[in-house]
């Protein structure tokens, strides 16, 4: 399988969301503050789709 990589307008879209601190063509690198959110609601017992 290859590597698929993000287009220019999902870096766009990307660019906007307040949980992204930076993103490339290859990875999302998210802001501790949507870190410590996911934590908390996964350990509510919401799943990884609730979100």
């Amino acid at each position: 399988m290859g590597r698929i990589y993000f287009t220019d307008e999902q870096l766009k879209d990307l660019s906007v969301n307040p949980f992204v601190k930076k993103a490339s063509n290859k990875a999302i690198t998210y802001t501790d503050e949507f870190k410590e959110y996911y934590v908390s609601e996964y350990n509510t017992g919401k799943t990884t789709r609730g979100f």
